[in-house]
């Protein structure tokens, strides 16, 4: 499926690029953000497909800038606004569009925050339905260094806001907020103050809250909707922090799993996914762990779906072709290994 509508997409690009090209010369990529789904894909062939697709809607954009020498800051811009791209994918876009590769060493570390390049402008009706004020909120705009309190202030203020009446709130619909509140923690986890204890369990606690009170006045795919933008920060934290934190987000996990709106096959996809996007050995580790405690729970329903095999499978050889160094290959190779025995206990 990805791969023919990326085919498609790729033949208008270059037949009716005027038409496809409403703002010549934009540095953002704008609605074209949608395609990083497509660029952290397990299937390696998506993604080499998805990054053609990318740089050559960014050229376009960009043609009226000058020459390539003139481009470049603009096509660095919209490298930059690809927030959570691994290293591998990273080098990948940079190399068609002729971009300098960066040092390795900003690259690989597994616990630097991704921070986002652009602040998040917190919507008025969101502190409208919270019943709080727009300042209070406003730390969640682009939390820095030092700034942990203030965020920590207003997602509790979201908080409090969920446990309370949440059929009887104000302002806009509950799926509206719901999707405000996932993007708050998106964004707060993926900031230098994301990192820290409180603010993660915060987060937690938010994330579950939110779901256990929001749940009856929403459908299922607006909660999936806003889970999958949440749920890999969620998980990229839990696997570089603390093992009280990696309980917290487990236990967030099986309540999920769990849920009639959710379900543990949505759940496992994600968590497929997380694996997906690891980039590196130490970062495939909580996923990994998550994974193999779902099989086990869930081994006979899970195993039945031929697109949550295919999934994982991909998933687990594009990590393997992407690991070189052999201490990492011996510290997931264990797990992995557990990971595809289950899967072949369950699917006999």
């Amino acid at each position: 499926g990805w791969l023919c509508r990326i085919g498609a997409l790729r033949d208008l690009v270059k037949e009716y690029p005027k038409k496809i090209v409403t703002q010549p010369g934009s540095t953002h990529p704008g609605e074209w953000l949608r395609l990083k789904d497509g660029l952290v894909h397990s299937d390696p062939d998506v993604r080499h497909e998805v990054a053609r697709l990318y740089a050559l809607v960014c050229k376009a954009h960009l043609r009226t800038s000058g020459d390539a020498e003139a481009q470049v800051l603009g096509r660095e811009a919209w490298v930059a606004a690809l927030q959570d791209l691994p290293p591998k994918g990273n080098a990948q876009l940079r190399k068609l569009l002729k971009l300098p590769e960066r040092s390795q060493q900003s690259d690989s570390s597994p616990k630097k925050a991704r921070n986002p390049t652009v602040p998040w402008e917190v919507p008025r009706s969101l502190a409208e339905w919270a019943q709080c004020s727009q300042e209070t909120l406003a730390a969640l705009r682009a939390p820095g260094r030092g700034e942990e309190q203030a965020a920590l202030t207003a997602l509790r203020a979201l908080g409090h806001a969920v446990i309370g009446e949440p059929g009887k709130h104000g302002g806009p619909p509950t799926e509206e907020a719901f999707a405000g509140i996932c993007r708050a923690i998106q964004h707060v986890l993926g900031s230098e103050v994301g990192g820290d204890r409180g603010i993660f369990k915060c987060s937690v606690d938010l994330c579950h809250a939110s779901v256990d009170k929001l749940a009856p006045f929403l459908s299922g795919l607006d909660i999936n909707m806003g889970l999958g933008k949440a749920f890999p920060f969620l998980l990229e934290r839990a696997s570089s922090g603390s093992v009280k934190l990696a309980v917290a987000s487990d236990k967030l996990v099986q309540q999920l799993a769990k849920h009639p709106k959710i379900g543990c096959e949505a759940v496992t996809k994600m968590v497929i996914s997380a694996i997906g996007r690891a980039d590196n050995a130490e970062m495939l580790t909580r996923p990994t762990m998550l994974l193999h405690t779902l099989l086990g729970e869930y081994g006979l329903r899970l195993c039945a779906q031929r697109d949550i095999i295919t999934l994982l499978l991909c998933a687990l050889g594009g990590q393997m072709e992407r690991l070189q160094q052999q201490s990492e290959v011996d510290l997931v190779r264990p797990q992995l290994i557990g990971v595809l025995g289950t899967v072949n206990r369950f699917s006999q």
